[in-house]
C-alpha cells in the first residue's frame, strides 16, 4: 500500500494541474487536495505542511487577517483563479524553501 505525501501530490500536480484538476483553476486545486486529504483520517499530520504552515505564511505574508483559507487568499491577491492557481505553485516553493532550505521543483 502506497501512500503519498501532500508534498508529493502537489509536485505530481504541477506540471500539468489540468490533468488532475479538470480546469486551470485556483478551487479545483483546492477541491481535488481536499478529496485526497479527507480520504484518509492519518493525513492530519502529513498535511499541515500545507493547511496549517503554508496558510499561517500566506497569512503573514499578504497580512490577511479574516479566515479566508488558502485559495481564498490566492484568488483574492491575484484576482483570477488561473492567475491564482500559477501563482499558488510559485509561493509554495518560495515557503518550502524558507522553511525547510530546500527547494521542490
Amino acid at each position: 500500500f502506497f501512500t503519498m505525501t501532500i508534498i508529493e501530490l502537489i509536485k505530481l500536480i504541477k506540471p500539468i494541474p489540468e490533468l488532475f484538476i479538470g480546469i486551470h483553476n485556483i478551487f479545483c486545486l483546492e477541491a481535488f487536495i481536499n478529496g485526497w486529504y479527507y480520504r484518509d483520517d492519518k493525513e492530519d499530520v502529513r498535511a499541515s505542511v500545507l493547511y496549517t504552515e503554508f496558510y499561517e505564511w500566506l497569512r503573514k505574508r499578504y497580512n490577511m487577517r479574516d479566515s479566508r483559507g488558502w485559495a481564498d487568499i490566492l484568488y483574492y491577491k491575484f484576482e483570477t483563479e488561473e492567475k491564482a492557481l500559477d501563482e499558488f505553485f510559485v509561493l509554495f516553493n518560495t515557503f518550502y524553501k524558507e522553511k525547510y532550505n530546500s527547494s521542490l521543483w
